[in-house]
């Protein structure tokens, strides 16, 4: 490009710029291009970037500012009545973009950004009724055919773009359509898949089921033979009671059986000595043996008898009579 430190400020709506033959008419337009983001092949000025650098330029640099007030601005709250497009271009071809807002803050360096503003406001620097080149027009008003005419009316109009949309929503169609059919099928296979599992998964929750119950069984029987153990505790326990009480009833008979123990070894010392005495008597003659008693009548025989064994002191008076 042969402009340097070059600004343009236009009017709102219509500019027309005339000049001499290499004055730069042509490469103003291509900054313009350059600016809204064409391709260096799009300006006819050039095939790269770097080609359209002045001669010993390190760099060239386009800014480009677009109205954007009224209800059809572009994101008005970030970037207010003003869109500021910087686009930097190295001496290797390499470029960057500042998108800027407004007040001059940095809003965005993404291409993409630039795309959906073009959009927005329907700019398409490759439409040759946005930008109608000087070489364009020449060959399009001598040398176009019929055919060049409808290829120029068809891009124009949008129609080509639309075409090229169209072709790659059918093709989009088809691919959907091939990945609608293998999902299908796929799941299909997925639907078995599930029943599978899910049978598996009810014979886990039966065989879970059975175990709880089994468990709960187990519980129950556990608790069984603790009622029944607590049952033969409670009848131990009633029958130590007894025992025990029969323990102490015992014991107090024992104790009354020792009080009288002395006369009851007594009483059998003279059990003992009576019957040794009766064994002599039956050995005697009858009528010694009632002799023998009636002397006793004046002995002390009848006062031992008298203390512990009376009863036979009436044996002795029935023998007696």
């Amino acid at each position: 490009l042969c402009h340097k430190n070059l600004k343009i400020d236009f009017a709102t709506r219509l500019e027309f710029v005339f000049g001499r033959n290499g004055s730069g008419k042509s490469s103003l337009l291509a900054a313009l291009m350059l600016a809204l983001g064409a391709r260096a092949d799009q300006t006819n000025r050039g095939r790269s970037l770097k080609e359209l650098l002045s001669y010993g330029a390190n760099y060239g640099e386009i800014r480009l500012s677009l109205w954007n007030y009224g209800p059809d601005g572009f994101r008005h709250r970030d970037f207010g009545d003003r869109i500021i497009i910087e686009r930097r271009i190295g001496s290797t071809g390499a470029t960057t973009y500042k998108i800027k807002n407004a007040n001059g803050d940095i809003v965005s360096t993404k291409r993409e950004l630039l795309s959906q503003i073009m959009d927005h406001f329907g700019i398409d620097v490759s439409n040759p009724l946005t930008v109608l080149q000087q070489d364009v027009a020449k060959t399009f008003l001598t040398k176009s055919t019929d055919s060049d005419k409808y290829r120029f009316f068809h891009h124009g109009t949008g129609l080509q773009g639309l075409a090229k949309s169209y072709e790659q929503l059918l093709a989009g169609v088809e691919e959907i359509k091939s990945a609608v059919q293998a999902a299908s099928e796929h799941l299909r296979d997925l639907k078995h898949e599930y029943q599978t599992w899910k049978k598996r998964w009810e014979k886990v929750e039966e065989n879970a089921k059975l175990e709880r119950d089994l468990d709960d069984l187990r519980k129950q029987e556990l608790w069984a033979a603790v009622n029944i153990a607590e049952g033969e505790i409670r009848d131990f326990e009633a029958q130590i009671e007894r025992h025990e009480s029969r323990l102490k009833n015992a014991e107090e008979e024992l104790r009354r059986s020792e009080v009288g123990l002395p006369f009851v070894e007594i009483s059998l010392s003279f059990h003992l000595r009576y019957v040794v005495f009766c064994r002599k008597l039956t050995m005697m003659q009858g009528s010694v043996l009632i002799r023998l008693l009636k002397k006793c009548k004046t002995i002390r025989f009848s006062q031992i008898c008298s203390t512990n064994c009376k009863s036979w002191t009436r044996i002795i008076k029935g023998s007696n009579e």
